[in-house]
């Protein structure tokens, strides 16, 4: 299935340079979620989704859910 990750980011501090910085963690956010495994970057994404978390409901909205409150938490001196 097709899948496109975006993140709209802002902040009073967010400078231009920080974009690659947190597109990279979008790996790291995904592959933090039980189940959830995430390969690549930019325009060739892998992201597999376990039978156990399948079973337990696990949706694309919980990627959303997952990169903004990683997102927020981890940059939280740049992003609002």
């Amino acid at each position: 299935m097709p899948l496109g990750i975006v993140i709209d980011v802002s902040g009073r501090k967010m400078q231009k340079d920080f974009e690659p910085v947190i597109e990279r963690k979008v790996h790291a956010n995904i592959n933090e979620a039980q189940g959830i495994w995430h390969m690549g970057q930019r325009d060739i994404n892998w992201i597999r989704i376990n039978n156990n978390a399948q079973r337990e409901r696990f949706t694309l909205e919980h990627l959303g859910i997952i990169n903004a409150t990683m997102t927020h938490s981890r940059f939280r001196s740049i992003v609002r």
